[in-house]
């Protein structure tokens, strides 16, 4: 039972990580409508920290 539930957290996780992505995706398109350089390099920062953030989930599976 705890591996059932350890698995639905990891699920939830991930897809929190996937609308923190999302998230950053539209920051990104935003601030390039509206030509906001700072914005857009927070954009893309924020992005690549979800990413790497993610690496973990899809890294080896030995633990």
């Amino acid at each position: 039972m705890s591996g059932k539930n350890e698995e639905r957290a990891r699920k939830f996780q991930l897809w929190g990580w996937y609308l923190f992505l999302a998230s950053a995706t539209f920051f990104v398109i935003a601030s390039i409508r509206v030509g906001d350089v700072i914005g857009l390099l927070g954009g893309f920062f924020f992005f690549a920290a979800c990413v790497v953030f993610l690496l973990p989930y899809y890294g080896s599976k030995d633990s």
